[in-house]
């Protein structure tokens, strides 16, 4: 299926994409502003947004964002997030979102980073990522004295 540039129209769906996202692996509180704040920046052209499937019926989504390592001014976009409806899982939805991230890469001359923050499933979407990016940067851990 074709990944879309998100329109107002999706507004309410992708906040109900967000929604999934936080049930499944959010760590931390749900912030409606931090959402309002990436939606604006979606909608004003700084960030991109892209979307799968009709209009109130999305299949998933992808965000990318410009970003700074600590060491460097050259920017590279970073995933902040990628997600297919659990129903929509068997078809080539992430596989395509994640060719539209490359695809905004290339044309912006930009470099693309993209993360795992999952323990469903992890070495198949590893295997996933390796398909499409080849052999990973690092890892990623996460150490919670809270809890």
């Amino acid at each position: 299926m074709t990944v879309r540039l998100a329109t107002t129209s999706d507004e309410d769906e992708l906040f109900n994409i967000t929604l999934s996202i936080h049930k499944e692996v959010g760590i931390f509180p749900l912030s409606l502003a931090r959402f309002k704040r990436m939606w604006r920046l979606c909608m004003d052209g700084e960030w991109i947004c892209g979307v799968i499937g009709e209009l109130g019926k999305l299949e998933g989504a992808i965000v990318l964002a410009p970003a700074l390592l600590w060491y460097s001014d050259v920017e590279f976009l970073n995933e902040q997030f990628v997600y297919v409806y659990p129903r929509y899982r068997k078809s080539s939805n992430s596989k395509d979102l994640l060719e539209f991230a490359k695809h905004e890469a290339e044309k912006k001359k930009m470099r693309l980073m993209v993360g795992l923050m999952h323990r469903d499933r992890l070495n198949a979407k590893i295997r996933l990522y390796e398909r499409q990016f080849g052999e990973p940067l690092g890892a990623f851990f996460q150490f919670d004295p809270i809890h």
